[in-house]
């Protein structure tokens, strides 16, 4: 609104005024409201007629503020992007329980940053919109973008500047109808205007958790998909390198017969499902048919598994450090929590996850200080295994903390983190198991010439 969109010309009502029935009376001088004829003194007419047109002016200010707020030209939620690959944390507004897209009447609603899970407000289950708007610098505008949607729990249908890009699942307004799905996608376009409009409609009644755990990534379209592309090749050089290893331990113990080497093979193909079955979920691109409660189960079985074998391989290679009624009770709650999650869905087993989260971080305590008296007795051996459990606590220590939102998920850190710590504990246990062996023969050799020595002396 204007000045020019007013009913009057405020310049008209700022000089002296004087009724139409009376001549102008100079009263200035004795300072007077009323003149002796009796109207009014100019000078106090035009306080008067300045008070009411500043009046008038905020009266009409008024009105078209609320003309504003009712046609809602408000913007929803501002971001700017410059050049490079940005996670659009937010602002977001946020419409809990409504379906909405490009063209609907959008009502109030609060701001909210991603990641953003609705557990914590104490309702997981339902729907909602989430939308925002990302300006473009000038000269910018029309080049070719990309956009990174993470897995959402438990659907989700995205919309960019009014046109449908991607979909996971079903959204819907009830259970029978959502159809939840795991699968990170990027999707390519092309702006339309200097400022984008994002909404991703998203519904959840089949995990604890609802709404959006992970960052949504703009970019340009080469940049969003040289990061994509690395991403994958990272993913798929991690599950090759574990599956070598596994195969190489396989071979060991079937020539060996030592159970270290099985378990170690066992705990090497447990991580290699998880590293296909979480973060981006790969095994999702590669196989989307996959349902998606499998997907879940297989994600939440595959660490419970690794826990528990990884667990029996180190009472395995100290068996002095663990009583057992410490191994017996780690290894029913690991079945027990592998049992619930084969048995029960999803919306049951994953809401105690941070049960748990408790019992992993105790077995990665046990495990610290099985690592902590290994180095200080130096105990042959052991070098390059006390090197390995050190690096999978602080390794186990991250995946809690970025699960929890706590540290940023880094996948460089994550694969090269592990297939490093997998082949130094491949490399650490056959040190150790040579190391032994060969003590034990030595032993065993001392133990013959002593009873050679004494059947001697007998005869």
């Amino acid at each position: 609104m204007t000045m020019n969109d007013l009913p009057f010309n405020i310049l008209q009502l700022s000089g002296p005024f004087h009724a139409a029935s009376h001549p102008p009376c100079d009263c200035r001088s004795e300072r007077k409201m009323y003149c002796d004829d009796g109207h009014v003194s100019g000078h106090h007419k035009s306080g008067a007629n300045t008070f009411f047109a500043v009046f008038q002016i905020l009266v009409m200010m008024a009105i078209g503020t609320l003309s504003l707020r009712a046609q809602d030209v408000r913007p929803p939620g501002v971001m700017t992007w410059k050049d490079d690959n940005i996670a659009l944390s937010g602002p977001w507004q946020y419409y809990p329980f409504a379906l909405l897209k490009h063209g609907d009447r959008f009502p109030r609603a609060e701001n909210v940053f991603l990641p953003h899970l609705w557990v914590s407000s104490g309702q997981a289950r339902g729907f909602a919109t989430y939308r925002t708007h990302v300006v473009i610098p000038p000269g910018k505008e029309f080049q070719k973008m990309a956009l990174t949607m993470p897995d959402v729990y438990s659907s989700y249908h995205l919309w960019i500047d009014g046109v449908s890009r991607a979909t996971n699942g079903t959204v819907a307004t009830e259970p029978s109808r959502e159809l939840p799905q795991w699968k990170p996608q990027t999707v390519t376009f092309i702006p339309v205007s200097d400022t984008i409009e994002i909404i991703i409609q998203v519904s959840n009644f089949h995990h604890h958790l609802g709404g959006i755990g992970k960052p949504v990534v703009l970019g340009k379209e080469s940049d969003i998909l040289h990061t994509t592309a690395n991403s994958r090749k990272l993913s798929e050089l991690l599950l090759a390198g574990l599956l070598l290893i596994a195969l190489i331990n396989m071979l060991l113990y079937l020539g060996y017969w030592h159970k270290a080497f099985f378990l170690f093979s066992l705990l090497t193909l447990f991580w290699a499902l998880r590293s296909v079955f979480s973060n981006d979920y790969p095994g999702v691109y590669y196989f989307p048919e996959i349902p998606w409660v499998w997907v879940v189960r297989l994600e939440y079985l595959s660490i419970y598994l690794t826990t528990l074998i990884g667990l029996m391989l180190i009472t395995t290679l100290f068996p002095l450090d663990f009583s057992i009624t410490f191994r017996w009770f780690y290894v029913v709650a690991g079945l027990f929590f592998a049992l619930v999650t084969t048995l029960t869905e999803p919306l049951f087993f994953t809401r105690y996850v941070n049960v748990y989260l408790a019992f992993s971080a105790s077995v990665v305590l046990a495990t610290l200080s099985v690592a902590i008296k290994a180095f200080i007795y130096d105990r042959q051996g052991s070098g390059l295994l006390i090197t390995a459990m050190l690096l999978g606590v602080v390794l186990f220590g991250y995946v809690i903390l970025s699960y929890e939102n706590i540290l940023g998920f880094n996948e460089l850190i994550f694969n090269l983190g592990f297939l490093s710590l997998f082949i130094l504990a491949a490399v650490g246990i056959q040190n150790h198991f040579v190391t032994v062996g060969r003590k034990e023969r030595s032993e065993r050799g001392k133990g013959e010439a002593h009873n050679k020595i004494y059947d001697t002396r007998l005869s």
